[in-house]
């Protein structure tokens, strides 16, 4: 059984229609024409008798939100590049295509932004020019904000 927090109504409501899926934290969504999740990576627990390890996972998951229904979708880009299991990152919806920028690997920190074309099923490295700022906490753990067609990383520290 799933559980669905009711935001607006301040409410959790069991899902039984939900598909079980790998509890994960440190992962992102976007809401694509209020019907569909989708949800990207992040890191798992996994246990067995000895042990509990935490790994990184690349699943992309389209979960339906009025069936309750996931699906794993396409992590392949032009066929021959699989896209990394990260957390950390950051997902912003723009149009029909959902951006994924920065986050962390299962050894390092990153910086690449990839881009998933909603309409035709398929992943592209985005190549950029200039630099980016290096660091911890420069492209993980941020936030970023949509203003017309340009993603601003938003990052506080205390």
């Amino acid at each position: 059984m799933r559980w669905n927090s009711r935001v607006l109504c301040s409410f959790w409501d069991a899902n039984n229609n939900a598909q079980q899926l790998l509890q994960r934290y440190h992962h992102t969504c976007v809401i694509y024409e209020n019907k569909y999740m989708f949800l990207y990576g992040g890191l798992v627990n996994e246990h067995s008798s000895s042990a509990t390890s935490v790994t990184t996972t690349n699943s992309f998951i389209k979960y339906n939100l009025e069936t309750g229904e996931y699906s794993t979708l396409n992590r392949t880009i032009h066929s021959d590049v699989i896209l990394p299991s990260l957390s950390h990152h950051t997902m912003t919806l723009i149009n029909d295509r959902i951006f994924i920028f920065g986050g962390k690997n299962e050894t390092q920190t990153v910086s690449d932004i990839y881009a998933f074309d909603l309409v035709h099923d398929l992943w592209t490295k985005i190549k950029c020019s200039g630099t980016v700022t290096k660091g911890k906490s420069t492209i993980n753990n941020h936030a970023p904000k949509r203003y017309g067609y340009v993603v601003y990383k938003c990052l506080l520290t205390f």
